[in-house]
């Protein structure tokens, strides 16, 4: 190395090391205040519910869940088709039992899009709350309307006294 180069880092150093003095000097670190922390201890009580939970809000009976009130005309499977897909749709549930591609075949026949597997389960379920282990089977009335499938019910909320209401 040449001698300007060793003269440049020892600047710096030196340079950095009063920079850090003065600013200790001049602002000091504040100091920290040591907090003594009492520690509050809260039983909980563990008390039953007066309204439906968000995994008990279909069809549970309990305060604040909602049921089925208007009637299902049909309980029958129904088909939409286009000229790109055919769609079988389920009023129980409003739900999606088959969707098949026309313009994509598999061994001659229309691909299916939804696997339903042996459970017998509809595929795009509703669900009540955060519980997605019971859908609502509640049976839906439909329009189609153009190139639109509407489903729609009416429901009712269960109130504090045990009757449905709305």
């Amino acid at each position: 190395m040449d001698k300007n180069t060793i003269i440049a880092i020892v600047l710096s150093v030196i340079v950095i090391s009063a920079g850090l003095a003065i600013q200790t000097i001049f602002f000091p670190p504040t100091p920290q205040i040591e907090t003594a922390s009492e520690v509050e201890r809260i039983e909980e009580v563990q008390q039953a519910p007066s309204y439906a939970l968000s995994s008990q809000a279909y069809n549970s009976g309990l305060p604040g869940s909602f049921q089925q009130t208007g009637e299902g005309r049909s309980v029958n499977k129904f088909t939409y088709e286009t000229d790109v897909f055919s769609i079988e749709f389920n009023p129980k549930g409003a739900a999606v039992s088959s969707l098949k591609l026309k313009n994509h075949l598999d061994k001659g026949s229309p691909v299916e899009m939804v696997f339903n597997g042996d459970t017998g389960v509809d595929a795009f379920l509703l669900y009540g709350g955060n519980d997605t282990t019971s859908p609502v089977d509640a049976i839906f009335n439909y329009e189609i309307k153009g190139d639109r499938v509407e489903f729609y019910q009416t429901f009712g909320v269960v109130g504090a006294d045990g009757k449905l209401t709305g």
